[in-house]
């Protein structure tokens, strides 16, 4: 298992879903832990979980839990380990938690904004 948590999209090494599509291949699940708290610069995106749904997680049981406040990095890890310990099998009262968000299918996303955003900041 991998965990990935950040606070703006990839913008350097590897795009993001190159290196989950080659890790999944082998079996290894990428949860996903997206801080998307009040930032205003060029780095980071109002979206930042759809990006982390679309992009960064992957394999059976991938999960992502978003932090959206600074009170909730506590209670949102404590509850990411408990459904990682546990596996697949989460509680219904964790399933209902309204930051938990399983990943069936993808939507049509950039998974290379951070990317493009780093080549403008580059050029400019």
């Amino acid at each position: 298992m991998i965990d990935v948590s950040g606070d703006g999209p990839n913008n350097a090494g590897v795009p993001a879903p190159f290196a989950r599509n080659s890790v999944v291949a082998h079996g290894i699940v990428i949860d996903g832990l997206p801080i998307m708290l009040d930032r205003h610069d060029n780095a980071s995106i109002p979206d930042l979980d759809a990006y982390y749904e679309n992009c960064v997680i992957g394999g059976d049981g991938a999960f992502l839990l978003k932090i959206t406040n600074v009170s909730e990095f506590a209670v949102t890890i404590l509850q990411k380990l408990l459904i990682e310990v546990q596996g697949a099998n989460v509680s219904d009262l964790q399933r209902s938690a309204p930051a938990l968000k399983r990943v069936d299918g993808r939507q049509n996303y950039n998974c290379f904004i951070g990317e493009e955003m780093q080549e403008r900041a580059i050029g400019q």
